[in-house]
Order: structure tokens, then sequence, then C-alpha cells
């Protein structure tokens, strides 16, 4: 693992014999903003095995959101997800945010500079901490997992496995931090 700060922010790289995995966090600006309220989170991950691999990635927010006044998630098409939840790129929602106060948390996932995931799942922290990769959503569970994790939700955004050629990279990104409606523009 090796730390180095970037002209816009700082980048972790993560080394194996067969992968290295950047992270590259950058200060951004949600729309209208005059200061950097937020970050813009990107992966590469570069293939440097001898054959060609499959390369997903999987990313848990553990979000605090809304252990105190049980409301936990609103997107721009959802007042309120009181439930696990899946959204698909069927779905038109282009971020997940605290709901209600307008300073909330935001996490965007589909407009300009954002890769938009094959799925983001909304559920308790442990539930998806727990799990290996793949979740299956079920409707009927709320945020808490009793008597380990009660009222405690996370956000995973998941970009399924694709084939990366020997020396290839992938890229995805998506952008956080304080809740604006209109985003956080490349």
């Amino acid at each position: 693992v090796a730390v180095s700060r970037s002209d816009t922010g700082v980048r972790i790289e993560f080394r194996s014999s067969s992968f290295v995995v950047r992270q590259l966090v950058d200060f951004a600006k949600s729309a209208g903003s005059a200061l950097a309220d937020g970050l813009r989170v990107s992966f590469e991950i570069e293939n440097v095995s001898e054959r060609e691999a499959l390369l997903g990635l999987r990313y848990v927010l553990d979000t605090w959101l809304g252990e105190k006044s049980g409301l936990h998630f609103a997107t721009d098409k959802r007042r309120r997800i009181a439930e696990e939840t899946a959204i698909l790129p069927s779905a038109e929602d282009t971020w997940v945010a605290t709901p209600g106060d307008k300073a909330g948390f935001m996490a965007q996932f589909s407009g300009p500079g954002v890769d938009r995931p094959e799925k983001v799942v909304l559920s308790n922290w442990k539930r998806l901490s727990d799990s290996s990769w793949s979740f299956d959503v079920n409707p009927q569970r709320n945020f808490s997992l009793v008597p380990y994790s009660i009222n405690d939700s996370a956000i995973a955004l998941y970009w399924e496995p694709t084939p990366v050629t020997r020396g290839g990279t992938r890229r995805v990104s998506f952008a956080m931090g304080s809740r604006n409606e209109k985003g956080y523009p490349l």
C-alpha cells in the first residue's frame, strides 16, 4: 500500500502480483458552490497479470445517516426509503442522500464525470459488510439486523466484473459530499 498527494487530493495504491488498484480521492465542488464541499472518488484497476481477468468493484459506504432519526435515505426520485432497496440502471435515480436536511450527505452515482454502477444497494451495514460480493435485496427487511446492528444503514455501489486485457485498466468513479440536488459536475 502506498499513499501520495496529487494536485487535487490523494492517491492510495494497493498492489499485488496480479492487480494494482488505485483509489484517487479529489476535492470536488457541487453545482453552485464556491468551495469544495465534496469528493470525487475514482478507482483504476490495472491488470498486471499474465492473462485477461474479470475485474469489478464493490464499494461499501458506512453512511451513519438515519441512525438517530430513522430517516435513512431519499433519492432524486424517491422521497423516503425505509427498507432494503436495490437501484438498478433502469431506474432514473442519480443520487442517494439523507432525507430532509439539505446540508446532509449525498452520494452521486450518475451524471457527468460519474460512472453509473450496475447496482446500488441500500441496506443494513452489517449485512453488506458480511457479504462477500453479491447481495440479494429483501424489501421486507429494514436497516436493522437484530441483535448486532440496530438502525444502521449503508450504501454499496456495484460495478460488475468485465474482461480487462493483460496490461489494461478499468476505471470507475462517483461523487459524494454535502447534499446538493444538482450534483457534482465534472
